[in-house]
């Protein structure tokens, strides 16, 4: 036997939406690396931003410090010009009171170009060889004697540091001390004799605290950053300042304070004996003195937003296109199925016919009545297919006229009897015969005839169908209701009945074929009319349908039949009951 290798003609077709969805989510891919990058880009400038403002905080306290310094040379060296002159001075020769400073202290009040005044507690002669100290008390609140102990203290300081630090081409020097609880901040100059000895020394004694804030208040005014940056951050004061001696004791506090989180520190050694200056940025600015805030990751946050969006929605449309590629090819089977039953059974029995194999006039006439049977369930399967193949495209338009309703109903329930006495389905009738409405003929015997068939099909064998058409409660509409006897609708599910290919579980894994576009066509062709579809538990356990249109001569908006499709114009209008 020769070998036969078993091999598929047709290839399998890729689903549409699998190369989108791919797509989408690469772009998905990419946009979240751009995404990662702009974070890590962002995380980076944030840092630099934050090392660049503390850069700028320690570039105000230098400026700070160094403009303080300057402030304080220039006002020492003002006050102690006087004694500066003196130098030179014969051997021996009488030196002047210190007074002379007090009266220089006046004229620097009073010129408008001098530098800053200190503010002075007394001035004082020290004379560096019989060690006597001559003390003026300086004028206003913060003039004072010193006390005994001030005194020695004063003493010995100059003692030593006028002989030991103090070098001859030195201007002024500065010493810092405590003395009973009180830091002194002493400024002075060493006038010398022709011979180059010390022989007597001039200075001013204030408190640290008042002589540096003297200055540093001035000073917190003035512009810290360089003027490009102060007008680009176009504010008040941008930098708050602190000032500190050597055992972190604050001399001064500017009035406004921003925290530390753009701070920094610059510490101004030897001078004053040292004292450190803070200064710290408002962080309400700090972001203008930057390159600018980045508006890369919120751009790209948002699109990555809308990116996982899109993919979501072509995840969620493939999803619904692979549910309703399966749909339709459980139609197109359970189509299959209902052709292929009476198909065969007309086939069956024309060849019955045919070929003689009748042998009574009972069961020719029986034969006969079979395939007119067979031949009209084909033929309403075909027209409900067809009807509901037009109404998806919206080819279909509804024809309407004022008809009795009364007349049709019994039309197709005329129509229908060979299928009900099939199944030994016994029809009750119900009618009004004063009820006229507006309908298409052929959409209402549709509409009928799809109730009648799941009424039969669904229910029991030798059941009771109650057909009924009757008015509204207020007479405004026709109702036409089929209920049948058999095992109902479960009321999870009644929602779902109306879409399109969907049959119930029990239905679907059963014997009983079907194709899941009935009751979807009775929704779309009632709603078409302006009419709604009510789904109830019948008497005996069954279902009972009913659809309600307007009467003759009620004034309503016809909805085409293409609308009627879309869930939104149609799911307001259906009613589901228990």
């Amino acid at each position: 036997m020769p070998n036969v290798t078993s091999r598929s003609s047709f290839p399998t077709r890729p689903r549409r939406g699998v190369p989108t969805l791919a797509l989408l989510l690469a772009a998905l891919a990419v946009v979240s690396t751009l995404v990662f990058q702009a974070f890590r880009a962002e995380q980076d400038q944030r840092a630099t931003a934050s090392r660049a403002l503390r850069e700028y905080a320690g570039f105000a306290a230098w400026e700070f410090a160094s403009n303080m310094r300057e402030e304080m040379w220039l006002a020492m060296t003002e006050l102690l010009r006087p004694a500066e002159q003196l130098s030179q001075a014969k051997p021996g020769a009488k030196l002047p009171s210190p007074v002379m400073l007090l009266e220089q202290n006046h004229h620097i009040l009073k010129c408008k170009d001098c530098s800053s005044a200190i503010p002075a507690s007394y001035y004082f002669r020290f004379d560096l060889n019989d060690s006597a100290l001559t003390t003026v008390l300086a004028d206003g609140a913060d003039g004072r004697e010193p006390e005994r102990l001030e005194r020695s203290w004063l003493r010995d300081t100059i003692a030593k540091h006028a002989s030991a630090v103090f070098e001859p081409n030195w201007r002024v020097a500065t010493v810092v001390g405590e003395v009973d609880g009180r830091r002194l901040t002493v400024a002075y100059t060493v006038v010398r004799d022709t011979l180059g000895n010390a022989v007597s020394a001039y200075g001013v004694v204030s408190e640290s605290r008042r002589f540096v804030a003297a200055f540093a208040a001035k000073l917190a005014e003035w512009e810290l950053l360089p003027p490009s940056l102060a007008k680009q951050a176009d504010a008040g004061h941008l930098v708050a300042i602190t000032v500190r001696d050597e055992k972190s004791n604050v001399l001064y506090r500017s009035p406004w304070q921003f925290g530390d989180q753009y701070s920094a520190t610059y510490d101004q050694k030897k001078y004053v004996a040292g004292f450190t200056v803070e200064a710290s940025l408002k962080p309400g600015v700090a972001g203008r003195l930057i390159l600018g805030d980045s508006y890369r990751f919120p751009v790209l946050l948002a699109l990555l937003g809308i990116t996982a969006a899109l993919v979501a929605i072509a995840f969620r449309q493939l999803r619904r296109e692979e549910s309703l590629a399966r749909l339709r090819a459980d139609f197109v089977s359970s189509v299959s199925h209902e052709l292929r039953t009476p198909l065969a059974q007309i086939r069956m029995f024309a060849e019955l016919l045919r070929m003689g194999w009748i042998r009574s006039a009972q069961e020719h006439t029986r034969s006969l009545d079979i395939i007119d049977q067979e031949a009209r369930r084909l033929g309403h399967l075909v027209d409900k297919v067809l009807c509901f193949d037009r109404v998806e495209r919206g080819e279909n338009t509804l024809m309407t006229e004022e008809t009795p309703l009364a007349p049709l109903v019994r039309e197709v329930l005329e129509a229908f009897a060979p299928l009900a006495a099939a199944r030994r389905v016994e029809v009750r009738v119900d009618l009004d015969d004063d009820v006229v409405a507006d309908v298409d003929r052929g959409a209402m015997r549709q509409v009928l005839i799809n109730l009648l068939d799941n009424a039969v099909k669904y229910g029991p064998s030798g059941q009771a169908i109650s057909v009924g058409l009757a008015r509204s409660d207020d007479e405004t509409s026709a109702r036409i209701w089929v209920e049948d006897e058999g095992p109902g609708i479960p009321a999870a599910e009644r929602g779902k009945i109306w879409e399109p290919f969907h049959r119930l579980d029990r239905d679907a894994n059963s014997a009983i074929a079907g194709s899941g576009i009935g009751l979807a066509l009775v929704r779309n062709l009632t709603v078409a009319h302006g009419g709604l579809v009510l789904v109830d538990d019948g008497a005996n356990g069954g279902s009972r349908f009913t659809i309600e249109i307007p009467c003759a001569g009620r004034s309503y908006e016809p909805i085409p039949i293409a609308r009627a499709t879309l869930p939104a114009a149609v799911e307001p209008q259906l009613v589901t009951r228990r």
